[in-house]
């Protein structure tokens, strides 16, 4: 269900955050205050969180073994 939600790609420290179920500073003009959103890095889904205040907030973190 991610094809339904904007992507936001994450520089290497902002990975590292979402990677451990931690806030990350991102970059997403033009989104909506409170909307869901989803990050990535090197092409691979990292979360699924809410973005406030230029901070995108994980509810949900992508596990690659």
């Amino acid at each position: 269900a991610l094809a339904g939600l904007p992507e936001l790609r994450a520089a290497p420290a902002a990975a590292d955050a979402l990677r451990h179920g931690n806030p990350a500073f991102l970059s997403a003009p033009g989104l909506a205050e409170g909307a869901k959103a989803w990050a990535s890095a090197d092409g691979l889904p990292l979360a699924v969180g809410v973005w406030q205040a230029g901070v995108l907030r994980p509810e949900r973190v992508f596990v690659f073994d």
